[in-house]
């Protein structure tokens, strides 16, 4: 019974609710007309309210019928909006109505950062601020008005300085922001932005006098960047949301917050292959705050340069530059103390030998044209750069020309490491570009203010060891001291050995270095000849290989020690290890072990070096068979020890010579072919030779077709003549799908 009387109520229910239903229809004749949308400010800011910085607006939207879809506000901050806003609600709702749909900022947010735009002429802008809100019928609500105020000075000019890199860092370049600036050298403009070129940039900086700490006043710059010697105006990048450059164009930059920018060559010849780098040029900058008010023109920021071409395939146009540093000795201490060569004969040497290896480079080319399709000029000039009291280094205008320039200091230098640095610095600012060095001579690490052996600590201040590990991939240096202030550096070097076939062995000319004069002391070998520790093995973006060591004269003497007492290392009643004396190294023979405290004779089973734990060769060891009744050998005990053995130097069998190329790696995949590509674009090379050549005896090598120091010569033209790019490809056959 329960359960039918449920039915039924049920039934009538749903009789009752259609009849409502259709009833209701009838009687409206359709549904009821959509009812516009409520719009409404939130408490904050208040209505009158006046800011020196743009503030916050928030508001919020009510639809009795439906969904608020969007709001829309409009600032007036014009003269005919205030006039209606004070003439009453009829002038105030004419002049909305005459309002374009355009001048109606939508957002769908319940807020936004409102700037009120300053007035032209005027320091303090009534503005009247217009809010409604629009319905998902398209019905807008009235529109709800608050004015409020803008005080608004004009930001300080904003002021810029060169965007240095740490190896630029110098007293005569400022560091600090400035209204103008000038650059005092002259710049490269390369080609594109690698991982030795940095471009020429500039950072900046402005402030603006409303800006308070809880309501810093953002800042936008624009920039322009003009060839005042020919009037071109350099391109801009034109960047995507990603801030991917998509394109380039000239004139004034867009306003943007960002407070950098770099320029490279490219741009200029994306816009026009024929732009004229080289001259004059100019960088503007100007700021506005957000109520994009600029400073005042009378104190306009700027920052002035020159800078010069240094692109492959426009510039480079030369081989090779000789920069000869070689000091020329004065009459007296220079010849009698320092043993200087007469600088005469230098130049006279290298005019010979430098066109003879040249030649002699583009036969050995000639035979592999593939590795290397372009022939190598028998060309080079000379610039003399001795006077290191005047500001003669080489000019940047003069290196670009050159290929490859090759610094020769065969007399030792006797120049502040200063003088060196602002030589050197044209020197880097040429390799970053692409530009190609090599170094030789005698004493070469102190020439740059090195005087001990020791790790390089590349920092900003240590300059020379930045440039070692930087431009040479050097780890370590020894540099020898003079020959009349250290005389434990004995005159040693004897030549230089090799493991590659095409470079002969040297060897030093000894009637030559005889006529040298070191402090009323000659030699037959040659002193104050450095040497070095390369860093690490080959990398992806570094290749370094050694080409000649030390070949001590030492090697091949021998001397002789008497009663000398060797270090007792280890020893059994009937067996002792000996060490003997310090820089007593190859033990050839030894002819008496006594010991004096047991009064007893030993035998010499063995000379060996001990074996380390890595499995390299340590020091030397005299292995001695000892009288068991006199008991195990201690260190205590009187030793006399009688042997020969060859006197090698720390110097001998290292590196004195080694070339170095710096790379940066591109890689794209081929979607096609599923394969990578990798490319090795070469940023530069390098060369170092820490003896001078000119002190070689140049024998002529028949198989090698001329003289030792041309084929030298040779081998580094070839070296500082390889194409600059290379690449290999890896990977599956199979395209991608």
């Amino acid at each position: 019974m329960l359960h039918r009387t449920k039915v039924l109520l049920a039934v009538i229910l749903a009789i009752f609710l259609g009849t409502s239903f259709w009833g209701c229809n009838r009687l409206g004749d359709g549904l009821s007309e959509n009812r516009a949308p409520e719009v409404h400010f939130v408490n904050i800011p208040l209505d009158s309210t006046t800011f020196s910085y743009a503030p916050v607006v928030r508001w919020y939207g009510y639809d009795a019928d439906g969904l608020v879809n969007a709001f829309q506000y409009h600032d007036a901050g014009d003269t005919a909006a205030v006039n209606a806003y004070r003439a009453g609600d009829a002038a105030l709702q004419q002049y909305i109505n005459s309002l374009p749909a355009s001048a109606w900022v939508t957002t769908y947010s319940n807020a936004d950062t409102v700037y009120l735009r300053r007035a032209a002429d005027t320091t303090i802008t009534e503005h009247v601020f217009m809010l409604r809100c629009v319905d998902d019928k398209g019905a807008f609500s009235s529109v709800k008005v608050r004015t409020f105020f803008r005080t608004n000075n004009p930001p300080y000019a904003p002021s810029v300085k060169w965007a240095l890199d740490v190896t630029r860092t110098s007293p005569d370049r400022p560091q600090d922001y400035q209204l103008h600036y000038d650059i005092p050298d002259t710049l490269f403009w390369g080609d594109t932005l690698t991982s030795t070129y940095p471009g020429i940039g500039f950072l900046w900086k402005g402030s603006d006098p409303d800006s308070r700490a809880l309501n810093v006043i953002p800042l936008t710059y624009s920039y322009m960047l003009q060839n005042e010697t020919t009037g071109e105006i350099f391109p801009y990048a034109i960047r995507d949301d990603s801030n991917h450059v998509v394109g380039y164009a000239q004139g004034w930059s867009p306003w943007s917050s960002e407070a950098q920018v770099t320029f490279a060559a490219a741009a200029a010849f994306a816009v026009d292959p024929n732009f004229q780098l080289d001259g004059s040029y100019k960088f503007y900058l100007k700021v506005r705050d957000d109520g994009l008010t600029e400073s005042t023109p009378d104190s306009v920021c700027w920052a002035t340069f020159r800078a010069v071409s240094a692109v492959e395939g426009r510039n480079f146009d030369r081989q090779l530059l000789v920069v000869d540093w070689t000091a020329h000795p004065t009459a007296g201490i220079d010849s009698t103390n320092f043993g200087m060569r007469n600088d005469q004969e230098i130049t006279d040497f290298y005019n010979a030998v430098i066109p003879e290896g040249l030649a002699l480079a583009e036969q050995w080319r000639a035979l592999n044209p593939l590795a290397n399709p372009t022939p190598i000029p028998n060309q080079y000039d000379w610039y003399l750069d001795k006077d290191f009291t005047l500001n003669n280094r080489v000019p940047i205008d003069h290196i670009r020309h050159y290929k490859w320039v090759w610094v020769i200091s065969d007399n030792l230098s006797r120049n502040a490491p200063t003088d060196i640095q602002s030589r050197v610095k044209v020197l880097q600012e040429y390799m970053k570009v692409g530009g190609q060095v090599l170094f030789s001579g005698r004493g070469v690490f102190r020439d740059f203010g090195l005087t001990q052996c020791g790790d390089l600590v590349p920092t900003a201040s240590n300059w020379a060891d930045r440039h070692f590990r930087d431009y040479h991939n050097l780890s370590t240096v020894c540099a020898k001291g003079q020959q009349a202030t250290n005389m434990s550096q004995a005159a040693d070097f004897g030549g230089a050995t090799t493991t590659d076939r095409l470079l002969p062995g040297l060897e030093v000319d000894t009637a030559l270095v005889h006529r040298m004069i070191y402090h009323s002391q000659r030699y037959y070998c040659l002193p104050e000849v450095d040497y070095f520790g390369r860093s690490g093995a080959a990398s992806g973006t570094e290749y370094t290989v050694s080409l000649y060591n030390y070949n001590s004269c030492s090697s091949l003497a021998s001397d002789s020690a008497f009663n000398v007492d060797c270090m007792v290392v280890s020893s059994t009643p009937s067996r002792a290890n000996l060490r003997p004396a310090a820089g007593h190294t190859r033990i050839l023979n030894v002819s008496r072990v006594f010991n004096a405290t047991r009064g007893v004779a030993g035998e010499v089973i063995a000379v060996d070096r001990e074996i380390l734990p890595s499995g390299l060769p340590g020091e030397w060891r005299i292995v001695v068979s000892t009288p068991a009744t006199a008991g195990a050998w201690q260190d205590s005990d009187s030793l006399q020890v009688d042997y020969t053995y060859i006197p090698i130097q720390p110097s001998h069998d290292q590196p004195v010579a080694t070339n170095y190329i710096r790379y940066q790696s591109v890689i794209t995949y081929n979607r096609d072919q599923g394969r990578f590509n990798i490319e090795l674009w070469t940023r530069f090379r390098s060369g170092l030779f820490t003896f001078p050549l000119s002190f070689i005896k140049n024998d002529y090598v028949p198989e090698m077709g001329g003289t030792k120091v041309a084929a030298v010569i040779a081998y580094e033209a070839l070296f500082f003549n390889q194409p600059r790019v290379f690449s290999t490809n890896f990977g599956g056959g199979r395209p991608n799908p």
